[in-house]
């Protein structure tokens, strides 16, 4: 709800009870996350809202208007509420997003109010009330093996709620993680590049829902350093540094992606590739400005492309950072 207005949140969060209570009795799609965007904001004025506000006060009427009587079905809709409150951000604001897991105490509610209905309606249709009775227990024994596969390490759980959530920023996130352990465990240099392509979809897919989360830069930066697409991780990090300008972790991974690009234009210009370490500089100059023996050697590029109003305006670099560097233009002339 951190972007939500305070009526925005009060009706969304109204709303969500609902859905855990569809949930109850229809549980499908299940998935560990419902969070932000997978349940957009509703308003008050909204058919969700009103709805749902109208089905949630019936029940609370009915609840208090039989408690005196000492009605089960009173108690069950009393308890559900009590339970599923501490998940639903009404008394305190814990951030929890809906997720399936928050109802396992509150359906035990359920599951009293749904053997008072077999019960009652044995006396009258026996057949009837077995045969309900039988495809409850197969539907759900269904669902919840199938559930329970998923639900078996956080790899399974996570790309398989990335179908069931596709709208969530943190699922995805987390589907993005999954496929980098993935990749990384993975010899198979083919089913390597699936993953980590599986990866980079998740992860910019995240970004697009929420483009505010520095960790998901760092997860994609990852990602495509692992593909070997540099210049994309540089800018996924370059991202991160920005945003977190104080984590030492950030700060050390931009500064080590740039020493690295810094290397591999070293090997390009080597190899008289000036073309590419010139690309190879710039990019590792924009994540270091600092870094003077770079821009020294991007000047020198330029130089051997006889460029030299860029090779100028690179070494007035170096002399900014480091006034005592060493400069041996002949180094960078073809005798």
């Amino acid at each position: 709800y951190l972007y939500a207005t305070s009526s925005e949140a009060f009706a969304t969060k109204v709303f969500i009870l609902f859905k855990y209570i569809w949930l109850l009795v229809f549980p499908h799609p299940l998935t560990s996350d419902y969070g932000y965007n997978q349940i957009p904001y509703v308003n008050l004025a909204s058919v969700q809202f009103i709805l749902s506000a109208l089905l949630i006060a019936g029940l609370m009427t009915y609840a208090f208007y039989s408690l005196k009587n000492k009605s089960l079905f009173s108690f069950c809709i009393l308890y559900f509420f009590a339970t599923i409150s501490v998940g639903t951000n009404f008394i305190i604001d814990l951030g929890t997003p809906m997720a399936e897991r928050m109802l396992f105490q509150p359906s035990l509610a359920f599951c009293i109010a749904a053997s008072m209905l077999f019960f009652e309606l044995n006396k009258k249709a026996n057949v009837l009330s077995t045969a309900c009775l039988l495809s409850v227990l197969i539907l759900f024994s269904i669902k919840t093996v199938a559930r329970n596969s998923e639900w078996k390490n956080n790899e399974t759980l996570f790309i398989s709620d990335a179908t069931t959530s596709p709208n969530s920023a943190r699922i995805n996130l987390y589907a993005c993680e999954a496929y980098i352990k993935k990749a990384i465990s993975q010899n198979d240099e083919k089913l390597k590049y699936e993953y980590l392509t599986k990866a980079v979809y998740y992860g910019e897919r995240s970004l697009k829902i929420h483009s505010k989360f520095a960790y998901t830069y760092v997860r994609l930066g990852y990602a495509y350093s692992f593909l070997q697409d540099y210049f994309k991780a540089a800018d996924m990090w370059k991202i991160v540094y920005k945003m977190e300008p104080t984590d030492p972790e950030a700060k050390k991974m931009v500064g080590d992606v740039s020493d690295f690009l810094y290397k591999q234009g070293n090997s390009f210009f080597e190899k008289g590739n000036f073309d590419e370490a010139i690309r190879y500089y710039q990019k590792s100059t924009e994540l270091n400005p600092n870094k003077a023996e770079a821009w020294y050697i991007l000047g020198g590029s330029y130089l051997r492309k006889n460029n030299f109003k860029k090779a100028d305006e690179a070494w007035d670099k170096v002399k900014k950072i480091d006034p005592n560097h060493l400069f041996r233009k002949e180094d960078f002339l073809i005798h």
